[in-house]
């Protein structure tokens, strides 16, 4: 858990996790009949209204609830909370919203 002063009225369980952010899990899983400890270190994948896919570190893809992950670095908490500002603030000026790629295919999971 985060112990910044700076940082203690930010919840870690409601920062948006953006791709890439490394987190670390807080509870167990069993993944093919391996147990992964809470305290695993790894990497959002993707984040949608199932939870959070997390690589980890020779175990894969597994997917957590998203109040199952925090983040692991302060710093990535502050990136995450100045990203979702500047994301909200530039959403009303938007003309035009569009899915391209994979996603609009819906090949992206």
């Amino acid at each position: 858990m985060l112990r910044l002063r700076g940082l203690t009225a930010v919840d870690p369980l409601r920062v948006p996790l953006p791709h890439g952010t490394e987190v670390t899990t807080r509870v167990d899983r069993v993944v093919a009949g391996r147990t992964v400890r809470g305290g695993a270190l790894g990497r959002v994948r993707a984040v949608d209204a199932d939870g959070v896919l997390v690589r980890l570190v020779g175990v894969g893809d597994v997917r957590y609830a998203r109040d199952e992950v925090v983040p692991h670095k302060a710093g990535q908490v502050e990136f995450a909370l100045r990203r979702a500002a500047a994301w909200d603030a530039l959403r009303g000026h938007a003309i035009i919203d569009t899915v391209v790629g994979s996603r609009a295919w819906g090949l992206f999971r």
